[in-house]
């Protein structure tokens, strides 16, 4: 087990959230995400390990009360595992975390307006989630 996958674990037990969120999932996503690197930005202006976009950061801390810089590896795992647990409750009628992830990724408006077949989901979020689940999979 890689030093990452340890910190990531521990990170992820300071804040009790529910419906749980296992730490399996939080690795792969930061894995897909941006290879453990928690100084990574993205041409799109995603930012950390997990790859927050800024809008994202606002949500947290309103929605929230969750202030955390995106380079901040502590602050970033609690961070994810606050916005996976509120996207699984968003999306409850879904037994899987496909629905999930593409909200992760792609943003819970559009993954809404997916779910009622007004757009299409692009390519780059479908391969999202299948990295992220033979990943998450494989670990367990």
């Amino acid at each position: 087990m890689r030093m990452i996958d340890n910190l990531i674990r521990v990170y992820a037990t300071k804040r009790h959230v529910e419906p749980h969120v296992p730490d399996d999932l939080l690795i792969a996503i930061a894995q897909t995400e941006s290879d453990f690197n928690s100084l990574a930005i993205s041409p799109k202006g995603a930012m950390g390990m997990f790859q927050f976009m800024p809008i994202t950061l606002l949500d947290l801390a309103k929605r929230f009360d969750v202030y955390f810089s995106p380079f901040d590896i502590e602050g970033s795992v609690i961070a994810a595992k606050v916005y996976l647990s509120w996207l699984r409750k968003c999306f409850k009628d879904y037994k899987d975390w496909t629905v999930v992830l593409a909200a992760w990724n792609w943003g819970y408006g559009n993954v809404q307006k997916w779910l009622r077949k007004e757009k299409e989901m692009p390519v780059e979020t479908r391969n999202f989630i299948e990295k992220v689940m033979n990943l998450y999979e494989t670990s367990k």
